[in-house]
């Protein structure tokens, strides 16, 4: 009797676990306009703030979304540190998980360089990254990479001539909702 309920538990966890972490295929614009921003991530935008003429887009992952990360634009990646010092505060208490564990991706635009922060949760601390080297060429809507399960990813993109078509609370899919533009 105990076997099965174990056996039961254990199949409940791989299934959420692959459910946690499906891969859904989205369809590339492979004539993305180079002033066109789209969304990095699936989640809810939590907050949406200006800091050293910077826009700062804020997206909380929620379990059941889709942690897989993609860029927002065509660029050149320039720079991407692990930061491995952070702390593991909640993600929904904005000044606290700031200082989380992050990936940060500087992404080399005509426009100025657009940051992508994958920030770890509390609890678990895995961020992965498909990029192989530096400097290398990026589409908006390619994979960028991945956070496991409680997460959030802040996209910093330069204020001069933006043009958002987003809001807060407003739910978004990754590779797909188109987050703005620069005129």
């Amino acid at each position: 009797m105990w076997i099965e309920i174990i056996l039961i538990i254990v199949l409940f966890v791989l299934l959420f676990h692959f459910y946690f972490q499906r891969d859904p295929r989205i369809t590339l614009n492979p004539n993305l306009p180079n002033h066109e921003i789209i969304s990095p991530t699936y989640g809810r935008i939590y907050g949406i703030y200006e800091e050293d003429n910077h826009i700062h887009i804020i997206t909380i992952l929620n379990l059941m979304d889709v942690h897989m990360q993609y860029y927002p634009m065509n660029g050149r990646v320039v720079n991407q540190v692990h930061d491995r010092t952070g702390k593991y505060a909640l993600v929904y208490d904005l000044f606290k998980s700031k200082e989380n564990e992050k990936m940060i991706t500087t992404i080399e635009t005509p426009y100025g360089n657009v940051i992508v922060q994958q920030i770890a949760g509390m609890f678990v601390r895995r961020i992965f990254t498909t990029l192989k080297s530096i400097p290398e060429e990026v589409r908006g809507g390619e994979k960028l990479g991945n956070i496991l399960f409680g997460s959030r990813v802040d996209l910093i993109l330069p204020k001069k001539n933006l043009e958002l078509f987003v809001s807060e609370g407003q739910k978004i899919y990754g590779g797909q909702t188109k987050i703005g533009q620069y005129k």
